[in-house]
């Protein structure tokens, strides 16, 4: 992905101007001479732009936006405004942690399969992620989580499907979450029911399509 970069001053601080491709803007402070990871946020910014990925779905004039590590969704209209927020996390979910500074340093000799092994394994052992953003049925915003694949430590890396929840979108209430999906399976997409690919590894493959159901206590 190409990036253009630029530097200027914010608050008396050298900072570093991104932009993507796709024109979305980052910013990163600028290191310090002889400093890897000058400040531990600077190591959880890095953790979040290798480990996790953005999601987004779309859904009337909405669209809704999220980093896989972070609660809770963006939800924006169309004209990119921010106009507030959906989700949390659901019971039992493990943050990100933050890491030490210099954690997952390697020297130039060591090179980055140092990292490899039971470093990184360790590190995506301990956290959850939301794998998958969709819309069901045009009113339910479904967000799929999981973890990484333990057994593929380095890049790249391999996001399993657990459970789902759901929300309504209009009111942001949540309808349900922790529902087990079947054991490997993969979510597909929305659209009027939940696409989710059973048994990914072992051909032939077989899709089964889940329609939401929604307690009747929470139903408006």
């Amino acid at each position: 992905m190409k990036r253009w970069v630029s530097r200027g001053r914010i608050a008396g601080r050298e900072v570093l101007r991104l932009r993507s491709r796709a024109g979305w803007p980052m910013r990163c402070r600028q290191p310090r001479p002889g400093n890897l990871l000058p400040r531990r946020r600077t190591a959880l910014v890095l953790v979040l732009n290798a480990l996790g990925r953005a999601h987004a779905a779309v859904a009337g004039d909405s669209v809704y936006a999220m980093a896989g590590l972070l609660y809770p969704a963006t939800i924006l209209n169309a004209a990119g405004d921010s106009v507030g927020t959906i989700g949390t996390p659901p019971a039992g979910f493990r943050r990100v942690p933050e890491l030490e500074p210099g954690a997952l340093a390697f020297t130039a000799e060591e090179g980055p399969g140092a990292q490899t092994g039971n470093r990184i394994k360790r590190l995506i052992e301990s956290f959850d992620l939301v794998t998958s953003m969709d819309i069901v049925d045009g009113n339910r915003l479904v967000l799929t989580v999981g973890r990484l694949n333990p057994a593929k430590p380095w890049f790249p890396f391999e996001p399993l499907d657990v459970s789902v929840e759901a929300y309504d979108r209009h009111t942001g209430q949540k309808l349900f979450e922790n529902v087990r999906l079947p054991e490997d399976s993969k979510v597909l997409g929305g659209g009027r029911y939940l696409y989710v690919l059973l048994s990914p590894r072992i051909p032939p493959w077989r899709i089964a399509k889940y329609e939401l159901f929604v307690p009747v206590a929470l139903q408006p």
